[in-house]
């Protein structure tokens, strides 16, 4: 995609080869026809440039709608998870159905064993 600078420099450039046809033209008439050409193709290139910088206004724009909606989104959804975790407890099943993890009790670690104190010391306690 050719960029602002880049656009204005080239249409200047064939500004100017339009410029010089029209103020050759009486020396060498064939100079006409595509003199007119390019103008044409100059008009043309111009009006979809324009059209180009409208389009991308308008998308720049919806980017920003989507953008901000999706704020709302987030903001509404975490709203409503949070009323649902205020609503059932932390084990229930029914959190599943929202994509809420359901919380289990941690397994507890078997207590090992105490040994047995070796002969000839003392437990401090």
């Amino acid at each position: 995609m050719l960029r602002q600078y880049c656009f204005e420099a080239l249409a200047a450039g064939w500004r100017k080869l339009v410029t010089a046809a029209s103020t050759h033209e009486k020396e060498v008439p064939a100079f006409g026809p595509f003199k007119a050409a390019l103008e044409k193709a100059l008009e043309d290139v111009i009006v979809s440039k324009c059209r180009q910088v409208q389009l991308k206004a308008k998308a720049e724009e919806a980017t920003r709608e989507v953008t901000d909606n999706v704020k709302v989104c987030r903001e509404m959804a975490r709203r409503l998870v949070s009323f649902v975790k205020a609503n059932f407890s932390r084990s229930d099943e029914r959190l599943g159905d929202f994509g809420i993890k359901i919380w289990s009790r941690p397994l507890r670690k078997p207590k090992l064993a105490t040994k047995a104190a070796l002969p000839g010391t003392t437990k401090a306690g």
